[in-house]
């Protein structure tokens, strides 16, 4: 049962958790074009969204990565999908002050390829 359960949850599919409950089927959140002109607090993007998503990539597109992902259905190909769509770069600037204990020193940007 337990393979099963593993199979959908990787496929994005809906599952019976472990403690028997349903969990639902993964959905892509509405974007800017579905959702009313707000930040949209309903679990999709509204036009506040800082990675613009509904501006750098139409509803086709969208739709097109999301579907690729899950249709994947196995978490080290997922997990290669992302590394090749994410590009590492030098931080250009620390956000803190030089005493700052963070010890990010690279950023990363999502590209379509």
């Amino acid at each position: 049962m337990t393979v099963l359960r593993k199979e959908k949850k990787n496929r994005g599919e809906e599952y019976v958790g472990k403690t028997g409950n349903n969990v639902e089927r993964r959905r892509m959140k509405a974007g800017a074009e579905e959702v009313a002109d707000t930040n949209a607090d309903e679990g999709g993007c509204g036009r506040g969204c800082r990675y613009k998503c509904h501006i750098n990539f139409n509803l086709q597109k969208r739709e097109g990565i999301f579907h690729g992902f899950w249709e994947l259905s196995d978490t080290q190909r997922q997990w290669d999908f992302l590394a090749t769509h994410v590009t590492e770069f030098e931080a250009k600037r620390a956000s803190h002050a030089e005493k700052s204990s963070s010890r990010r020193q690279k950023s990363k940007k999502w590209t379509s390829q």
